[in-house]
């Protein structure tokens, strides 16, 4: 097994790793981190060259995550922390800091692989947007990577909310059109519900818990009572924002809406990328969520089943492929929820390089088509085998590990889920809970239902005759650009099975699997027996064959599909449109409390205020002409009477000769008044 990881890392680039020296070992993480962002820069320097440079620049990150995948593998960790804020005399302090163990390491391994190769396949694909699409999508990476490699919840959050950021620039890329415009909104306020409600329950977390690093919220989740009302609010908040990112039900309406973002964005945040967060992060806090786990298994069989079902009559090929994602999410869900978080794990893993790949083929039969004036409607294609056999042998393999046949990565991951439903139903079986057998049905059914859509695009858009070209019309030869076809080739390679088990069939003999299945936060106490293994291997490949049956039926006209059933596929269960008349309805309410608001609120207070004024007024009128005519009459006496006395005291021998004869008239005048009252 050692031998097959050290193959695995050296396509990753492990032999130009060899002079780097140790110190820089120790700040690998970082490194990784900061190489995109790099490579963003260069890419936004002015020249078309330089996309190339930083295509290169993302090729070293892929040889530096194949490096730590290999470190990982051995046993070696890195943790890189700083104490940012602390609130004293408060024992709570928000760290940021990176943390890398082995389920890290293949994350940052699948997220620079796929990284590097769809940026190659940019190359050709983007041409003449290619720099600005490249400034995009390193920003992005690098906030994917820091995410992955967050210790605690804070730094997590950021990372998160950067890539939400970068998502909507590039689901919006070709913002010109309004349609696109408006889907990117769509895709961007449905992720800000889910992070509003994270960002809710990281603080509350933080505040019952006292922390925020993951790897001490394990430890203190065993110590708390996980029926306290704020845990319990906590963790429905963490799960909205869980949900909502992975595109779990009813909130995976938004993912169909991104595919108009370019075909390489599409395969970068579909495949190891930004709705693979949300399931990551479910794993991360797993120890939190306590009992919610079980509930999880339910909503993720839900989900897969769902996204199946809705796959099976879109006329879009990046259609299917959308609703594709939502179902294979839903398998990593439901694992999670089982307890088999490896299995989880090791599914992202293998789905996410089929589905690159598939969604690479999907932007190379685009440009093919578009030559010719169609678009990506699959009744408009057909026969496109014989016009690109390579992208038909990769798309076949591509497909073929999707819905897990045996000898395919697909198949590895899938059956180890199946199994892990098998025997967590059993055991709620057994404890009188024969509900758990849902789980189960339903992943067998997505199973078999994820047979019937990929068929059906497959004999769409490669078999049969023609359909985009016309009589009489001559037709000029197509030759695929070398970079895609390289790009396209590689993820089918990593689709192989032999990649994961070169030795059997049997996906829990998976040297990724069992690495992963040590991993002491990925352990689990579910017990898959053997009989449950062989049985979940054959019930996968039995419901396969059932779907390839029911395939043929419904091609050949002789299933019958009822119109309701075909319209609820066609529409996504009409989850975009309860979403819409939700959104139409709060709507409607802020227009109506705008409108209490300008007429009723703002009434009064205009009112108030009038009434205030005229009061006010009043005030000031008496104040200024009663009172004050008052006052300045009660002052003005005092200074008449000082301007006599001060004329009294001039020193003036007229004035003084008058005012004595001013006052012996009027000492006479009071004699004479007095002597005749007398």
């Amino acid at each position: 097994m050692y031998f097959v990881v050290l193959c695995f890392a050296s396509i990753s680039g492990f032999p130009f790793l060899l002079l780097f020296p140790d110190v820089l070992i120790h700040y690998l993480p970082l490194i990784v981190v900061l190489l995109p962002l790099l490579a963003a820069l260069v890419a936004g320097l002015g020249r078309n060259q330089c996309c190339y440079l930083a295509t290169f620049l993302l090729a070293g990150t892929m040889f530096l995550g194949g490096y730590l995948l290999l470190l990982a593998y051995d046993g070696a960790t890195w943790h890189l922390s700083l104490n940012w804020l602390c609130i004293a005399p408060s024992p709570l302090h928000w760290p940021l800091g990176f943390s890398v163990d082995f389920p890290v390491a293949v994350m940052v391994c699948l997220t620079t692989t796929i990284s590097f190769i769809t940026h190659l396949y940019a190359l050709a694909y983007m041409q003449r947007e290619s720099r600005r699409y490249f400034v995009l999508t390193g920003g992005f990476v690098s906030a994917m990577l820091g995410f992955f490699m967050a210790a605690d919840l804070i730094t997590c959050f950021i990372g998160w909310e950067l890539m939400g950021l970068g998502s909507y620039l590039l689901i919006s890329f070709w913002h010109q059109e309004e349609s696109t415009a408006k889907r990117g909104t769509q895709a961007w306020l449905t992720n800000q519900v889910g992070s509003t409600g994270l960002l809710i329950g990281i603080l509350l977390i933080g505040s019952e818990l006292g922390s925020f690093n993951l790897a001490e919220l394990a430890l203190l989740a065993k110590k708390v009572d996980h029926s306290s009302g704020w845990l319990v609010v906590a963790r429905s908040c963490l799960l909205v924002g869980i949900c909502t990112k992975s595109a779990q039900f009813p909130w995976f309406s938004w993912l169909p809406s991104a595919m108009v973002s370019p075909t390489p964005a599409s395969a970068l945040i579909h495949s190891a990328t930004m709705v693979a967060a949300g399931v990551y992060l479910l794993i991360s806090s797993a120890p939190i969520l306590g009992a919610t786990l079980s509930w999880l298994a339910y909503l993720g069989a839900v989900t897969a089943f769902m996204g199946a079902y809705a796959a099976l009559t879109q006329q879009h090929i990046k259609q299917v492929l959308a609703y594709s994602t939502i179902a294979q999410l839903g398998y990593a869900v439901m694992a999670i929820g089982v307890g088999a978080s490896s299995a989880g794990l090791f599914h992202l893993v293998t789905h996410a390089f089929c589905k690159a790949c598939l969604f690479l083929c999907a932007g190379a039969i685009a440009r093919f088509l578009l030559q010719r004036g169609r678009v990506m409607a699959m009744q408009d294609m057909g026969g496109l085998r014989k016009e690109m056999p390579i992208v038909f042998c990769a798309y076949l393999i591509a497909t073929c590990s999707l819905v897990g046949v045996p000898g395919f990565g697909g198949a590895l991951s899938k059956e180890a889920i199946l199994s892990a439903t098998l025997a967590w139903a059993h055991q709620e079986a057994v404890t009188g809970n024969h509900l758990g057998y849902l789980v189960p049905a339903l992943g067998f059914s997505a199973a078999l239902l994820a047979v019937m859509y990929m068929g059906r695009q497959c004999c769409l858009v490669f078999m049969g005759t023609a359909r985009w070209s016309h009589k009489g019309t001559p037709c000029t030869p197509y030759h695929t650009p070398w970079l895609m076809q390289i790009s396209i080739v590689s993820l089918a390679f990593f689709s192989l099975g032999w990649l994961y088990n070169p030795w059997s069939l049997n996906g829990d003999s998976s040297w990724l699997l069992q690495r992963l299945a040590h991993v002491p936060r990925l352990t689990t106490t579910l017990s898959v027996t053997a009989k449950m293994q062989h049985g979940g291997m054959l019930l996968s490949l039995g419901f396969a064959l059932l779907g390839l049956l029911l395939l043929v039926a419904w091609r050949l006209k002789s299933l019958p599909t009822p119109p309701l059933l075909t319209k609820l596929s066609l529409h996504g269960w009409y989850l975009a449109l309860f979403t819409k008349i939700i959104a139409s309805g709060g709507l409607y309410a802020s227009r109506l409390t705008a409108q209490f608001d300008r007429l009723i609120v703002g009434g009064l207070v205009r009112t108030t205020a009038v009434r205030y004024v005229v009061v006010a007024n009043v005030i000031g009128w008496l104040d200024q002409k009663l009172l004050g005519g008052v006052v300045i009459f009660v002052s003005s006496v005092p200074k008449y009477l000082g301007r006599v006395h001060r004329t009294t005291q001039q020193g003036s021998f007229q004035q003084s000769l008058v005012w004595l004869l001013i006052g012996i008239g009027l000492l006479y005048w009071g004699i004479y008044f007095a002597t005749q009252g007398v």
